[in-house]
């Protein structure tokens, strides 16, 4: 009994690590998603990487296709890959 309480003792401390770096990531990819010029850029990123919204949801939300939603994402990919490049 004694095993399997220290088992879940460390079982979930790990999982506390991995929800405090999951945390800290998602709080760096808002950051890096508020420095986007566009704001339309911005919120497709939001919806899709914070929100966790499909591409379906985005489209019906931005009254666009999904051609239009995923142009706007290679462009928003774009202007997020010029940001990263600055902070290196």
């Amino acid at each position: 009994m004694e095993k399997t309480l220290a088992k879940m003792i460390d079982l979930s401390s790990e999982i506390n690590e991995e929800i405090d770096r999951f945390m800290d990531l998602k709080t760096e990819i808002k950051g890096t998603i508020e420095k986007v010029d566009d704001i339309n850029c911005q919120l497709l990123l939001e919806k899709r990487y914070i929100s966790g919204k499909s591409w379906e949801e985005i489209a019906e939300e931005f009254q666009y296709s999904i051609s239009g939603v995923f142009r706007i994402h290679g462009e928003a990919l774009k202007k997020t890959s010029k940001i990263l490049k600055l902070k290196k």
